[in-house]
């Protein structure tokens, strides 16, 4: 389904809405790295996720990074306990 919003198609806004309900339907309650991996693929702790992103800062439920191998701004689901970070969604 298609949004029909002014100035532009924006189709992805709709897909990227289901993404982030699944996401707050998951986190519902505490998930395995396990549970993560098997719907995200790549799950970072808190060392990883600082080998790999610089981070910004934190909006709501994301954490805005910048991706230090090439530079990728985005952001980065998480939950609290255990603390696990994962789907890197960068900006457009």
């Amino acid at each position: 389904m298609k949004a029909n919003w002014p100035g532009g198609d924006f189709s992805m806004v709709d897909p990227l809405a289901a993404m982030c309900q699944r996401i707050v339907d998951l986190l519902s309650q505490p998930r395995t790295r396990e549970e993560l991996e098997a719907v995200f693929r790549q799950v970072w702790d808190e060392r990883q996720v600082l080998q790999d992103y610089e981070v910004l800062g934190f909006t709501g439920e994301r954490m805005d990074v910048c991706r230090k191998s090439d530079g990728a701004l985005g952001s980065l689901g998480y939950q609290d306990s255990p603390r696990f970070y994962f789907c890197f969604i960068g900006t457009l």
